[in-house]
């Protein structure tokens, strides 16, 4: 009879079950002197070994288990964690709603928080990444009138619901997305995104405010600010309004100013500079001699050369000869031989008479002989100053 030595695994008064060196249970009858569980005792192997094969089975139902946890856990992985919120947007453009994310960003749920009419009417957002989502809603809400040309609000704030929810959502990315969609419809205003949390998120719906009013209405009382709770709760920007008080000046770090591309100032500056240019001289040259007093009256006949007219600011010299006087040796006097002009702007009569006409034709198609030199024609100096 073959003896083998086993630790007391269980006991009673009748059965004793040992795990034997071999790896095996045996049950065998109590000793008249009980062991104790957890003893090394001898035993001989002649009893019946009901738990042989119960150590092979165990190791089989083990890797089932294990086998069976590794199964649950990949379900949850696949079904329960996609569609498990870690974050949320609230989300203010006069209209409230709040946006619920998974840990890829994307939105599988959207809260209305007002009733009637919805920002999100006749989207399908759900599945999409949380900032085209918000891009969207802000082109759905110019389309239905909510945003108007200048002065709008649009308010955004990021809850993480747990630990996986704090680095979903990129604040600076979701302002810059509002901003760049607000350009894309010529829409101006500001933009506020900030992060809160569930305990602030909590403390607002207890007040009957949005998350982003009740941020507002904090920041307000802690900076001395009187506001009116009520109004806030219905209108943030008339609230604002009322109070003196801007976004930029209450959250300077999380806001932004958009300006629409009418109002931008590089356009202000180009519309300040236009028409600026130097009068055209045919301005000056078709001017009517009788709206300046000041200027020599024109030739009266066209087919007098024109002559040269005296300097502004002298007058005739009377002691010369005048019409009818020639000098002794019947020649003109030096002065009264005209010279070619030297302005070619003073000749108005011609450009009233051939405005279409170039400025220097005139001159410069002129032969030499068309002045009068020693001819025996006497220039006249009439009364009006004209020759």
């Amino acid at each position: 009879m073959k003896k083998t030595k086993g630790i007391v695994m269980r006991t009673s008064p009748k059965v004793t079950v040992i795990f034997t060196e071999k790896g095996d249970f045996l049950e065998i009858s109590t000793p008249q002197e009980p062991p104790v569980v957890g003893q090394t005792i001898e035993v001989n192997l002649n009893p019946k070994r009901i738990f042989v094969f119960h150590n092979s089975a165990l190791m089989y139902a083990a890797a089932a288990a294990v086998f069976l946890l590794a199964l649950s856990i990949s379900v949850f992985s696949l079904l329960v964690i996609p569609n498990m919120a870690v974050a949320s947007v609230s989300l203010d453009i006069n209209k409230s709603i709040e946006l619920l994310t998974n840990r890829e960003g994307k939105v599988i749920k959207v809260q209305d928080v007002n009733v009637g009419s919805s920002i999100v009417d006749g989207l399908f957002i759900k599945g999409l990444d949380v900032y085209q989502a918000v891009e969207l809603i802000v082109e759905n809400a110019n389309n239905q009138g909510t945003l108007n040309g200048t002065q709008n609000l649009v308010l955004a704030s990021v809850v993480p619901i747990n630990k996986w929810g704090i680095q979903v959502i990129d604040t600076e990315k979701l302002r810059n997305s509002i901003r760049d969609e607000m350009n894309r419809r010529n829409l101006s205003g500001s933009v506020v995104v900030g992060q809160a949390n569930q305990k602030i998120q909590q403390e607002a719906k207890q007040q009957g405010m949005t998350v982003n009013s009740y941020l507002i209405y904090d920041r307000c009382i802690e900076k001395g600010i009187a506001v009116q709770p009520d109004t806030l709760r219905n209108d943030a920007k008339k609230a604002l309004l009322d109070a003196n008080v801007s976004v930029a000046t209450l959250f300077p770090e999380e806001s932004l100013e958009v300006r629409a591309q009418n109002e931008h100032p590089s356009n202000m500056k180009s519309n300040t500079t236009e028409n600026h240019d130097y009068p055209d001289r045919s301005e000056n040259q078709n001017r009517s001699p009788d709206n300046n007093p000041s200027n020599w009256s024109a030739p009266k006949a066209s087919s007098s050369p024109p002559v040269n007219k005296p300097p502004r600011g002298t007058s005739p010299d009377l002691s010369k000869p005048s019409s009818g006087q020639v000098s002794p040796d019947n020649k003109m006097p030096e002065s009264s031989t005209p010279q070619p002009p030297t302005n070619p702007f003073y000749n108005e009569a011609r450009d009233y008479e051939n405005p279409d006409e170039e400025e220097h034709d005139f001159y410069n198609n002129q032969p030499q002989s068309n002045w009068r030199q020693n001819s025996g024609e006497h220039s006249t100096w009439d009364k009006n100053a004209s020759w």
